[in-house]
C-alpha cells in the first residue's frame, strides 16, 4: 500500500499564495469593471441607435402608409369618375336603341308611303316630285340608322375598355388597400406587443418579384392616366352621340316636313285637277245632250224634205209621159229639174251635216267616257294620297322619341 505525503508549505509562502490570490482578485474585478463601463455604454448606444432606427422606420412606414392612402383616394376618385362615366355612356346606348327603334318605325311610314302610293292607276301613276321626296326620306333614315348602329358599337366598345380600365383600378387599389393595412399594422407595432411580433427566418431577403419606388409610382401613374384617358374619350363620345340625335331629328323631322308639304301640295294640285275635270265633263254633258238633239232636228228636217222630193220626183215622171210634141222642154219641166236638183242638194247637204253631228257626238261620248275614267283615277289618287299616306304620316315618330327619350 503505497501512502502519499502532502506538501507542506512555509508561511511565508502561505502569504506570497494568499497575496497572489488577492491581486488576481484585484485585476478580475478591475477588468469586469471596465467591461461593465462598456457594455452600460455601449448598451445606452445601442438602444439610442435602436430607437432612432425604430422612430425612422416607423416615421417611414407611417409616410409610406400616408402615399399608399393617397394614392388609393386618386384610384378611388378616378373609380368614381369612371363608373359615373361607364354609366352615363349605359344610358346614352339606352337613348340610341330607343331611337334606333323609332327610326324603324319612320322607315316602315316611308317605305309603306311609297308603296301606297303604286296603288295610283294610269295617267296618274307617275314619279312625281313626291316620289323624290320619299326616296331621299328613305335615304336619310337608312344613313340614320346605319350611322346609328356604328355609333352603338363604338359605345360598347368604349363601355369595355372603361370595365377594363376600372378592373384595372380596382386591383390596383385593392393591392393598395392590402399593402395599407399591411403598414398600418408595422407602423403601430411596439417592442411590447408580444402577441403580434415574433422571430421570423430570413425576413431580410429582397423578394423575387421586388419593384422599385418609380416602378411603383409609375404603375399607379399609368392605369390613372389611361383612366382618365378613357373617362375624356368617353365623354367625347357622348358629345357626338348627342350631336349625332340632334341633328338626326333635324335631318329627318326636315326632310318629313317637306314630304308632308310636298304631299299636300300634289293634294291640292289632284283636287284642282279633279274640279276642272268634273267641270269639263259637265259641259261634255251638256253638249252631249245639245248634239243629241241637232241629230235629232237634222233627222227631222231630213224627213221633212222627203215629201217635197217624192213631189218634184212624181211631176217629172208624169210630165215625161206626156205624148209626142207634148213632151216638150217648156219653163215648167226644167223648173222641176232644177227644184228637183236642189231638194236632192238640200238633203244631200242635210245628211252630210248629219253625219258630222253622228261623228261629233261620237266623240263626245268618248271624250266623256275618258273624263270619266280621269275622274276616277284622280278620285283614286286622292283616296291614296289624301286619306292613306297622309295620315299615315302622322306616325312619323316625334322629337322625344327619335332622340330617345
Amino acid at each position: 500500500m503505497n501512502t502519499f505525503t502532502p506538501q507542506i508549505f512555509s508561511t511565508e509562502e502561505w502569504y506570497r499564495n494568499n497575496q497572489r490570490r488577492f491581486n488576481q482578485s484585484d485585476i478580475s474585478r478591475a477588468e469586469w469593471f471596465r467591461v461593465w463601463q462598456q457594455s452600460k455604454q455601449l448598451a445606452k448606444e445601442k438602444k439610442l441607435l435602436t430607437e432612432t432606427v425604430q422612430d425612422d422606420s416607423t416615421k417611414k412606414i407611417a409616410e409610406r402608409a400616408k402615399q399608399i392612402f393617397d394614392c388609393q383616394k386618386d384610384l378611388e376618385k378616378a373609380l368614381e369618375q369612371l363608373t359615373t362615366e361607364t354609366r352615363k355612356l349605359e344610358l346614352e346606348k339606352k337613348r340610341l336603341q330607343n331611337s334606333l327603334n323609332e327610326v324603324q318605325m319612320s322607315l316602315v311610314v316611308a317605305q309603306e308611303s311609297l308603296d301606297l302610293r303604286d296603288q295610283r292607276i294610269s295617267s296618274d301613276l307617275v314619279h312625281d316630285r313626291l316620289q323624290d321626296e320619299l326616296h331621299r326620306e328613305l335615304e336619310i333614315i337608312q344613313t340614320y340608322r346605319d350611322l346609328t348602329k356604328m355609333i352603338i358599337a363604338e359605345l360598347e366598345s368604349q363601355i369595355k375598355r372603361n370595365q377594363q380600365s376600372k378592373n384595372e383600378l380596382e386591383r390596383d387599389w385593392s393591392d393598395k388597400w392590402e399593402a395599407y393595412n399591411i403598414d398600418t399594422i408595422s407602423a403601430h407595432l411596439q417592442n411590447t406587443s408580444s402577441e403580434q411580433i415574433a422571430f421570423y427566418t430570413g425576413p431580410q431577403k429582397i423578394p423575387n418579384k421586388w419593384s422599385s419606388p418609380q416602378e411603383w409610382i409609375e404603375f399607379t401613374r399609368h392605369r390613372l392616366f389611361y383612366a382618365k384617358d378613357e373617362i375624356r374619350t368617353s365623354a367625347i363620345l357622348r358629345d357626338k352621340i348627342n350631336s349625332h340625335l340632334q341633328n338626326g331629328y333635324k335631318d329627318l323631322r326636315n326632310q318629313a316636313d317637306m314630304v308632308e308639304s310636298v304631299l299636300a301640295q300634289r293634294i291640292n294640285e289632284t283636287n284642282d285637277s279633279l274640279y276642272r275635270l268634273k267641270q269639263h265633263l259637265q259641259l261634255i254633258i251638256r253638249d252631249i245632250a245639245e248634239a243629241e238633239k241637232t241629230i235629232q232636228f237634222l233627222k227631222k228636217e231630213i224627213l221633212e224634205k222627203e215629201p217635197a222630193l217624192k213631189q218634184v220626183q212624181t211631176r217629172l215622171h208624169l210630165r215625161n209621159e206626156r205624148p209626142n210634141v207634148e213632151l216638150c222642154e217648156d219653163q215648167p219641166h226644167l223648173g222641176l229639174i232644177i227644184e228637183s236638183r236642189e231638194i236632192g242638194a238640200t238633203i244631200q247637204v242635210l245628211q252630210e251635216q248629219l253625219a258630222r253631228a253622228e261623228a261629233s257626238l261620237s266623240n263626245l261620248m268618248q271624250t266623256r267616257r275618258e273624263l270619266e275614267r280621269e275622274v276616277a283615277v284622280k278620285e283614286n289618287s286622292l283616296t291614296v294620297d289624301k286619306e292613306r299616306v297622309q295620315p299615315l304620316r302622322k306616325k312619323f315618330p316625334a322629337q322625344h322619341k327619335l332622340m330617345g327619350h
